[in-house]
């Protein structure tokens, strides 16, 4: 069958086509062929309309490589898809006329562009999916302004992208819980003719990193980070910006947070806070907006990274072997991991990381009576962090991390998802106080069989710690307090265990030099636990713990005294 699409957006200095296309499905051996003017493959967004996007706008570096609209063209197009054992492909071929004034503003002669995407899609459980797609384009240019004449010469150009989605929407539950991690990473390989008629090439790159989590059937939060580095050259500045800057560390970066609310499926709400900062390319800017997107009748909606950059990796093993001749016992750990990170910029890093531990337990080795127990742990985690330290002493720290796990232990086995968010800050002020406040919070779904038996484990932490530091002459005063919170839950095929636990605590310490070789040190610290078992009446229980503690010492020359007190009370 055939279909055709048109989009034409309105605004107060007009209307004009955005796009206007005709697909024939199934053709070419079960392809699908498209003719007309339509927004291309180019990575995920790009292909989206801006009233489907998860937040306002096309995120930053989509925006200065192919200009406020995206990847926008003429052409034809053709789409296959297919299955390979337990993964899917596509595979998009695009043929356009060059006219995207970002790309191929010099394409006088209207020369050909090509686009091929590739896309794998992999269901990594019942709840959790992924999919990598990469990304070329290619084209040409062929006249340039040299010392303010045409000059004729053809130039390649090329844009090569990557992008990855992890998508976690719990079975039975994803209309109030998901969880979605997007990144795109655009390259941009551009042959031109200088200012002064000399040959060049230009590479400004960027990437934008987004998490989005559901938390209720209608509300949607999401946070996004951009970063986009144009090339420097001493010819740029001016009308090449934002693709060539003159000033050597130029680049530019955006952070947004928005919340999105669903009245309806057909009308949504978003308040969206962003600011957008750099150097070389403008002035900062901060923005708060508000948008409404609604529909009216009918209406469906279908939804190289350049290895110049900072690469490292690690890898790490240990393994543990414990004997016990008396209780005839052997116990055998081994831990391996490895990670592979890059380095986007100096304050932006992404990675990722696989940990493997294998446990083994054996009593009485050998003997008829001989008992073993082992447990065994896996995990992928895709992280994303950000530090940096302005110059009025303050320190930032964010991090983001998502992947899945896989558990055995015994006749337990349990697989899913988890994800990771901590924030760090310190600020180091006059006057000799220096503070520094720490976030992680921990959710874990995973899906669990005990021989007949399935549930699904959900674990939920967050932890909060705070440090103040106060230094007078060579005295330093410290107050450090924590509070964390956990809860856990167990379905079972009768009943819901939890657990949950509540924990707080404060320490004050004083290190005193008021005398020449004689240090003094004090401290005082108090902390309370709480955790509660909810199982079935008979098996319920609450056990809270409070703990006071104090302790002195002295040191005077090689000669140390030391006191501590501690009552704790159950």
């Amino acid at each position: 069958y055939s279909r055709f699409k048109a989009a034409v957006p309105v605004s107060p200095a007009g209307a004009e086509l955005g796009e206007a296309y005709f697909t024939r499905y199934g053709a070419l051996g079960g392809g699908n062929l498209t003719l007309g003017k339509f927004r291309q493959q180019f990575g995920v967004v790009n292909r989206w309309h801006k009233h489907g996007l998860d937040y306002v706008d096309f995120p930053l570096p989509l925006r200065q490589v192919f200009g406020p609209g995206g990847l926008n063209q003429t052409g034809l197009s053709l789409d296959w898809s297919g299955s390979w054992g337990s993964s899917s492909q596509e595979l998009t071929l695009q043929v356009t006329d060059g006219e995207n004034p970002s790309m191929f503003a010099e394409n006088t002669e209207n020369k050909p562009a090509a686009l091929a995407h590739y896309k794998l899609y992999r269901d990594v459980s019942a709840s959790t999916y992924f999919e990598i797609g990469f990304t070329g384009l290619a084209g040409w240019n062929d006249t340039w302004d040299v010392s303010g004449s045409p000059v004729e010469d053809v130039r390649a150009t090329g844009v090569y992208g990557l992008d990855f989605t992890l998508l976690w929407e719990p079975t039975g539950r994803m209309r109030y819980r998901n969880f979605e991690w997007r990144t795109e990473a655009y390259y941009v390989d551009k042959d031109v003719l200088a200012p002064g008629g000399w040959q060049d090439t230009w590479n400004p790159w960027g990437a934008y990193t987004s998490f989005q989590a559901k938390v209720s059937r209608t509300v949607d939060v999401g946070a996004r980070f951009d970063y986009f580095q144009p090339d420097v050259e001493t010819y740029g500045g001016g009308d090449l910006l934002p693709l060539v800057a003159d000033e050597e560390g130029a680049h530019r970066w955006l952070g947004a947070l928005y919340v999105t609310w669903w009245q309806s499926p057909f009308v949504k709400f978003r308040v969206q806070c962003e600011h957008e900062d750099g150097s070389g390319m403008g002035d900062p800017v901060d923005r708060v907006m508000l948008q409404c997107v609604f529909a009216a009748g009918p209406h469906k909606f279908n939804m190289s990274y350049p290895f110049t950059r900072k690469i490292s990796f690690r890898a790490s093993s240990n393994i543990t072997l414990r004997e016990n001749e008396v209780l005839d016992r052997q116990n055998q750990q081994e831990n391996w991991d490895a990670g592979l990170n890059l380095a986007l910029s100096s304050a932006l890093s992404t990675g990722l990381t696989f940990t493997r531990s294998d446990q083994v337990d054996v009593r009485n080795r050998g003997k008829t009576d001989e008992v073993r127990s082992f447990r065994n742990r896996e995990s992928v985690n895709l992280t994303t962090d950000y530090k940096k330290t302005y110059l009025n002493g303050i320190g930032v720290a964010l991090g983001v991390s998502g992947g899945f796990e896989r558990n055995e232990y015994a006749d337990v086995r349990s697989k899913g998802a988890a994800q990771r968010v901590t924030a760090n800050l310190k600020y180091d002020a006059p006057l000799g106080i220096q503070t520094d406040f720490s976030y992680t919070g921990r959710h874990s779904l995973l899906d669990s069989e005990q021989e007949s038996r399935a549930s699904t484990d959900e674990s939920v932490e967050h932890a909060l710690t705070g440090h103040v530091e106060y230094a007078w002459m060579a005295n330093v005063f410290g107050v450090d307090m924590r509070r964390g919170t956990s809860s856990k839950e167990y379905p079972k095929e009768q009943q819901t265990e939890r657990k949950t636990g509540d924990s707080q605590g404060l320490d004050l310490s004083a290190d005193l030099n008021l005398l020449p070789d004689l240090t003094t040190k004090i401290g005082l610290g108090y902390s309370r636990n709480k955790a509660l078992y909810d199982i079935e009446p008979s098996k319920d229980s609450d056990l809270t713990t409070r703990a006071v503690s104090a302790s002195i010492a002295y040191a005077l020359g090689n000669t140390r005294f030391t006191t501590e007190l501690r009552s704790d009370k159950k």
